[in-house]
């Protein structure tokens, strides 16, 4: 419970108030109230300018400051008892305004740690990691930051990929297009080399007047500080988290700067998740293009053996159905370097059947009827199905 005190030099002090402590950009908008009506009491000349981001480290310090001033000037004996009265009261609102922040900035340590737990449940879904980077942003957000970008470091570039801006979709585009367009090369004229050298984030207070800055960015966000942090997989950053306007405190600070760090620490577990995720995937790929390989062989393997075997009987045979029709002499000739197989493959093609309904009607797999095609094209010298069934309908 804090004293609210009176918002200008004039104003009666017996109207004193309690009430609960806010979140913490408000608490922090109380103490600059409190350190503007220092100075125009005390002269000490401590309340940030209107387009300062102070943080709650600042703040402290600076109302620190003025109640030392305030403390020196009640000790003068010349004081009136007017002038006495009112910086007793802001005294106090200083004293509870110090408190106020601390309190507030408690509770907001206390959201901010469960909600990265949550964000690493949400992300452990994501197969990909260029999935996971174009959701980054949006779920970095839910830490509690009104903007927040997310960029790829590909061959030693900079280069922006994804943003989220609160209520702003458009205005994110714009910042993506802004550190797209204007690549930057990873040395030591840039502040975020460190991000890449040390992997650890980092806090930047002054980035309008920092020569270490993307400066494309740094024009283009107005921000007047922010906090990166490095997703890294294994031992290799892979990409940048930039944050900033904190919707805690409208601004950032080193609280800001450990808990992205926290943040994107599980986004790299994640994104270790992802690129397993996919080499499992190249791997079955691999896994089933080798098991369609084998399986051709052995087919081609049979169809050989049974066109080279010799007839071991010339009693006749009772018919039977045949599953396709036979091919005409003439035409087996016309395509004579085709196997058996592949002369019914290509006859079920000519028939307009699809791979997955030749596969039915010969009880072999889609992936070796795939493989039938390819040989059926390099032995006919054709490039696609229209003009192999050409070729065999010409040799009928």
């Amino acid at each position: 419970m804090v004293v609210t005190a009176p918002d200008h030099p004039d104003a009666p002090h017996t109207a004193q108030a309690f009430r609960p402590v806010g979140c913490l950009s408000d608490e922090l908008r109380r103490a600059r109230a409190a350190l503007e009506l220092a100075d125009a009491l005390a002269g000490c000349h401590l309340a940030p300018g209107p387009t300062t981001g102070a943080g709650p480290r600042a703040t402290e310090a600076a109302l620190d400051a003025a109640q030392l001033a305030i403390v020196d000037r009640l000790a003068d004996p010349t004081l009136a008892q007017t002038d006495r009265s009112r910086l007793s009261a802001v005294l106090i609102q200083i004293c509870q305004c110090r408190t106020a922040i601390r309190e507030a900035e408690t509770a907001r340590r206390t959201q901010a740690l469960p909600s990265v737990g949550a964000v690493m449940d949400r992300l452990r879904s994501a197969t990909s990691i260029t999935a996971l980077l174009e959701r980054a942003p949006s779920e970095v957000a839910r830490v509690g930051y009104d903007r927040c970008l997310v960029s790829r470091v590909d061959d030693g570039q900079w280069i922006a990929r994804s943003a989220y801006v609160k209520d702003d979709a458009e205005f994110a585009q714009v910042m993506v297009a802004a550190g797209s367009a204007t690549p930057k090369r990873i040395d030591r004229s840039l502040l975020e080399s460190e991000l890449v050298r040390k992997r650890k984030p980092m806090l930047v207070t002054d980035p309008q007047r920092n020569p270490r800055v993307h400066r494309e960015l740094i024009t283009v966000t107005g921000t007047t500080a922010y906090v990166a942090a490095p997703i890294v997989v294994g031992r290799t950053v892979v990409a940048f988290v930039h944050a900033d306007e904190s919707c805690y405190s409208g601004t950032v600070d080193e609280f800001d700067r450990e808990v992205l760090g926290v943040v994107t620490e599980c986004i790299g577990f994640a994104a270790e998740r992802a690129a397993y995720h996919e080499r499992l995937q190249r791997i079955r790929t691999t896994l089933s293009d080798s098991a369609a390989g084998i399986i051709d062989m052995v087919d081609e393997m049979v169809e050989s053996d049974l066109q080279q075997r010799p007839a071991v009987s010339t009693a006749p045979t009772p018919d039977i159905p045949r599953t396709a029709p036979a091919v005409p002499s003439a035409r087996r000739a016309a395509l004579s370097g085709l196997t058996s197989r592949e002369l019914e493959v290509l006859e079920r093609m000519a028939d307009g059947d699809s791979n997955a309904r030749i596969a039915s009607a010969l009880f072999i797999t889609e992936a070796t009827v795939k493989a039938h095609v390819k040989h059926i094209f390099r032995k006919l010298a054709v490039a696609n199905r229209a003009e192999a069934v050409s070729r065999y309908l010409r040799a009928s």
